[in-house]
């Protein structure tokens, strides 16, 4: 049985982008996010990438209610293999309301460090 990695990256109620360095490579099979700190408005949205390597159909929408989960539809499985030295990056954009949320990645392992 493949162990599996799961990181959380949390984004603040503002337009930022949030680095996490991770220890190992990961090759990410799911990607989304948990709504936080209240709802949110048109114009939010999170994508994840390790600067460019996580290819997204589209970046989740996050004009919904707190505590709701967004998940992608879909991977683009010839660029889901995030390396150490790459990391993750969680990339927030506030249109209103409140933009916080946390970003889950979660994955299997690669012989990548």
């Amino acid at each position: 049985m493949a162990k599996v990695r799961a990181y959380v990256i949390r984004s603040t109620d503002a337009t930022v982008s949030t680095d996490l360095t991770i220890l190992h490579g990961i090759s990410v099979n799911y990607f989304g996010t948990i709504k936080t700190g209240g709802a949110g408005a048109a114009g939010n949205t999170l994508t994840g990438a390790d600067g460019n390597n996580i290819a997204l159909t589209d970046a989740l929408v996050e004009n919904v209610a707190d505590e709701v989960v967004v998940r992608v539809g879909t991977l683009n499985d010839a660029q889901t293999v995030v390396t150490a030295a790459e990391g993750l990056r969680a990339i927030n954009v506030k249109g209103g309301g409140n933009a916080e949320n946390l970003a889950v990645y979660i994955g299997n392992p690669t012989a990548t460090p």
